[in-house]
């Protein structure tokens, strides 16, 4: 399997913190890649500086989407980091546009294919057939997504509206409908109750494992990250502490430490 995402000796300083400290790591094709660690432990950082809301200290971040095109992360703005690499992310807070309804919602998602489409409005406004096909292709994905997500009749209910699950079911499905070479996940269980967190373990393998999207997430459920990760990264203190399969990770000793809080011997 080869790597979609190759992260090597990234730094993020701010002053004298330093948030994130030579870090290196994969994200592989058509994976699920897991970065735990306590609070502070730098991992939204790095969720930052792979979108490019951040510009890294130092270190470098090279997407691979396909094994002859490599696209440096570290030269692109963060809109090209979604529009160009299609890297797209969601956040700890929900950021929905919640007087919307659920359908424009995850059609602002291809906002960028639209607008390409639409020749910047042009097109749009003389419904010519070339943006009456990209919209309707719009709807049809829009639609799709919704349906794996069970929001299908929720689709013209405003956003701000549903319960707290669907809402985290509804920002991930807008992101889909961007196309993602790469979906990074900022805590997508925070706040679930356990039925909702069994539904979203099941939603991100078949994410995964049925359409071919490489996820890569924060989270601090154990019980979902040791289910459904691939691999899984552990920071401490801005540091990578340990990476290696569920469990690998569970077992090794420098993670039990550092999450049971004894001394190192």
């Amino acid at each position: 399997m080869s790597n979609l995402l190759t992260v090597t000796d990234l730094s993020m300083a701010f002053g004298g913190l330093v948030a994130v400290d030579h870090i290196s790591f994969a994200v592989k094709l058509g994976s699920i890649t897991a970065m735990i660690g306590p609070n502070g432990a730098g991992k939204t950082t790095v969720f930052n500086c792979v979108t490019r809301f951040y510009t890294p200290t130092s270190g470098q971040m090279v997407l691979t989407p396909e094994p002859e095109s490599a696209l440096d992360l570290h030269t692109l703005s963060p809109y090209k980091v979604a529009k160009k690499a299609r890297v797209l992310r969601t956040f700890q807070n929900i950021r929905l546009f919640g007087q919307m309804s659920v359908l424009e919602n995850v059609l602002i998602g291809q906002h960028n294919l639209l607008m390409r489409a639409s020749s910047c409005s042009v097109a749009g406004l003389l419904n010519l057939k070339r943006y009456r096909t990209a919209e309707k292709d719009a709807m049809d994905l829009a639609m799709g997504w919704l349906e794996i997500m069970g929001l299908t009749e929720d689709a013209n209910r405003p956003a701000a509206s549903l319960p707290y699950g669907a809402q985290r079911r509804l920002e991930i499905a807008r992101c889909l409908a961007g196309r993602p070479r790469l979906l990074c996940l900022d805590e997508p269980a925070a706040g679930l109750n356990p039925k909702e967190s069994l539904d979203l373990k099941n939603l991100l393998k078949t994410l995964c494992y049925q359409h071919g999207i490489t996820i890569f997430l924060i989270e601090h459920d154990m019980s979902v990250v040791m289910e459904i990760s691939d691999h899984i990264l552990v920071l401490d203190y801005g540091r990578l502490l340990a990476q290696g399969t569920p469990e690998a990770v569970r077992t090794h000793p420098d993670v039990i430490r550092a999450y049971l809080g004894e001394d190192a011997a």
